[in-house]
């Protein structure tokens, strides 16, 4: 496989119909290998690596799509014995990732869907270094930067309540996030049930409900929320927050004066390096005091004294308000 050190100078030269032929070329190898040596020989001394480690701005939609559909056939060969090649621990670079996450929001909707695919099949393998990756700077700020790309989703389905392309990308989005939930790692489903709530459930979607101003789509969203999402923690602390007949005086205060800023989430990945924060300034630099004050409250509301009659008494009487089976009864989601 000599011919790969001559692939890697040739992408190097950035040349769009050069580098279109070799991610074909190299589809073409990695589809037909199925001897587990002439795999392992496929993916060593870097090569791949290196192959993919372009500047992705330069192409378009045409080359992109190939690209990130080779990445996505890297990760499905990727296992405990050829995670090896692609993850280097010592210095925290995992390039299939780092490539990846650049195009979580694209705006081809196809090229966005398959990095989905990408993230969900490397959290799956369940390789502990892997979870260790993913939960630690900078790749952790990629869970909160999806949610607000749903954010940023559910604004354009209020400002014009007939897009329904935006409304399926919403659900697009918000069963992705039940999928990284219902993995069950727990670092990344703490960042993400506490971003959704602080960057768009709270800000967003609650302020509308409990200032009685919320239109039709804030509530086909959150129903949405409850049909789509499987993780109980999550459904909890929603069901909760949305029909407890008591809520917190912070929470409340944080959901009516504050519309949390996005500060540049579009993914730099270079900038995200950059970050020296250790995890927990991390936390307090993404979320207010009120936030998380309030939101220690609902949690101890249904967790700390266990009052889950209290709970179930809730939920039965979510499952019986008007507003619900009126919505439920008027919007057919399957043609939406």
């Amino acid at each position: 496989l000599n011919f790969m050190e001559d692939f890697i100078k040739l992408n190097n030269l950035s040349i769009y119909e050069i580098s279109y032929s070799i991610i074909q070329s190299l589809s073409f190898l990695l589809v037909n290998i199925s001897n587990t040596q002439y795999l392992f020989y496929f993916f060593s001394n870097d090569s791949i690596n290196q192959i993919i480690s372009i500047d992705i701005t330069k192409y378009d939609d045409e080359y992109l799509s190939y690209y990130i559909n080779f990445l996505k056939s890297l990760s499905m060969r990727i296992n405990s014995e050829t995670i090896q090649f692609f993850f280097d621990e010592s210095t925290n670079r995992f390039p299939i990732v780092e490539q990846a996450i650049k195009l979580y929001n694209y705006s081809n909707s196809m090229i966005s869907t398959v990095v989905h695919s990408i993230i969900l099949a490397l959290l799956n393998i369940g390789y502990t270094p892997i979870k260790d990756y993913f939960g630690k700077l900078p790749t952790i700020s990629y869970f909160i930067y999806i949610v607000c790309h749903l954010r940023d989703l559910y604004q354009k389905f209020i400002e014009d309540k007939n897009d329904y392309e935006a409304y399926e990308d919403i659900i697009d989005e918000i069963m992705y996030i039940s999928d990284i939930l219902c993995i069950g790692i727990e670092k990344i489903n703490y960042i993400l049930t506490n971003a959704m709530f602080y960057y768009f459930i709270m800000p967003k979607i609650m302020i509308e409900i409990f200032n009685e101003i919320h239109s039709e789509n804030t509530m086909i969203v959150l129903i949405a929320l409850f049909r789509n999402i499987k993780d109980e923690h999550f459904l909890n602390l929603l069901y909760t927050i949305r029909f407890a007949k008591k809520i917190s005086s912070d929470l409340l205060s944080f959901c009516t004066n504050n519309d949390p800023p996005i500060r540049g989430y579009r993914f730099k990945w270079n900038e995200q390096i950059k970050v020296k924060s250790s995890f927990i300034e991390f936390i307090c630099d993404n979320y207010s005091d009120n936030f998380f004050s309030g939101l220690r409250y609902q949690t101890c509301f249904i967790y700390e004294q266990n009052d889950y009659k209290e709970l179930k008494k809730v939920k039965k009487e979510a499952l019986t308000l008007s507003k619900i089976h009126k919505f439920e009864n008027k919007v057919d989601y399957k043609d939406i």
